[in-house]
């Protein structure tokens, strides 16, 4: 099967193991999810979110770094995925890189606390 969403053999031996109601898109992103490392319910969660009207784009690349970066964060509750990825969507990745910049350049104030 000829996709853009690139399957690792870990991600691969997932995919049959897809919820029976999910289309084959769906079921391709559940399995990068859980092959990168996500519950069940952060698979869900992205499954579910905007991303399952992105079948492997040119911007796939980016939404690999996104998924990888919910996974990286186990405290996030997956209620949390689903907006997280739409303002990741809607926000230039440029933009988002500068905001990141600009916020790890920022100093606490200690009159702040």
């Amino acid at each position: 099967m000829d996709t853009e969403i690139h399957l690792t053999r870990r991600m691969a031996h997932a995919f049959p193991r897809a919820p029976d109601n999910l289309t084959i898109p769906m079921a391709l992103r559940w399995a990068q999810c859980v092959g990168m490392g996500a519950s069940r319910d952060l698979a869900h969660a992205i499954v579910r979110s905007r991303l399952r009207f992105h079948k492997g784009d040119e911007n796939e690349p980016f939404w690999a770094t996104a998924v990888l970066h919910l996974v990286g964060h186990p405290m996030l509750d997956p209620m949390h995925a689903g907006p997280i990825i739409a303002i990741r969507g809607s926000c230039p990745w440029r933009r988002l890189v500068r905001m990141g910049r600009f916020l790890k350049g920022l100093r606490r104030n200690p009159a702040w606390s």
